[in-house]
């Protein structure tokens, strides 16, 4: 029992080392000509940022200290960055979501309530719920949900059984769109509308063979956002 639960660990640790090496940095959003960029650092613990860019591309660190960052967005001048923290006793990985104010504070906006979960992507909707892309690391074929957070932090699932998400973004109506990259087909971009309902937006997007489909997503606009 100790020898698997020793591989399950390194198995996690090895799996959060891949999935950095190939997504860092993971995300970058802009807001009054700021342009924000998540950065995963050393790989370790609080060893992750959020760089933030000026115009002509000066940087600064505008959140350091933060475990593994991806995913990010802003809603009413906070950012929302998904981290993943390992703890190094177990091994176990616990995603989170801190709040960064418009001065640079951050503050933990939410916990998952499942470990062993990678958070990736994320985006926030017009009344402020916030929906994360989590991969499963415990699953052989890194199984993925989406989670969604109300404003108070309040966790429930939004979607589950995705073929191999990556991006997630809002339209300005509101609806969520996920691209799917597909290992073993072509590709496709998933639409879910505001009462949680699933249709396919555009499919057979990449090579058959897969691997070759939409990776990320972005809209002019988004969201009406207050």
């Amino acid at each position: 029992m100790k020898n698997t639960l020793s591989n399950n660990k390194s198995r996690f640790l090895s799996i959060l080392v891949i999935l950095a090496a190939i997504l860092s940095p993971i995300a970058v959003h802009a807001q009054n000509s700021y342009l924000f960029a998540s950065v995963n650092g050393n790989t370790q613990n609080l060893g992750g940022a959020v760089f933030q860019y000026t115009p002509p591309g000066a940087q600064t660190t505008f959140a350091p200290g933060l475990s593994r960052p991806r995913g990010l967005a802003i809603y009413q001048g906070n950012l929302y960055v998904a981290t993943n923290t390992v703890d190094p006793v177990t091994g176990n990985a616990q995603e989170s979501i801190v709040k960064v104010s418009a001065s640079g504070v951050q503050t933990l906006f939410a916990t998952f309530s499942n470990v062993n979960f990678a958070a990736e992507g994320l985006a926030i909707d017009g009344a402020g719920n916030v929906f994360v892309l989590a991969f499963d690391l415990t699953s052989p074929v890194l199984a993925s949900t989406i989670f969604k957070f109300t404003p108070d932090g309040t966790e429930s699932t939004f979607a589950t059984d995705l073929a191999d998400p990556r991006g997630i973004a809002f339209a300005p109506s509101g609806d969520l769109l996920v691209a799917e990259l597909k290992a073993a087909a072509p590709g496709d971009i998933l639409k879910f509308s505001t009462n949680g309902s699933q249709t396919v937006f555009a499919s057979g997007i990449g090579q058959p063979q897969g691997n070759g489909g939409p990776e990320f997503l972005t809209f002019r606009g988004g969201p009406a956002l207050p």
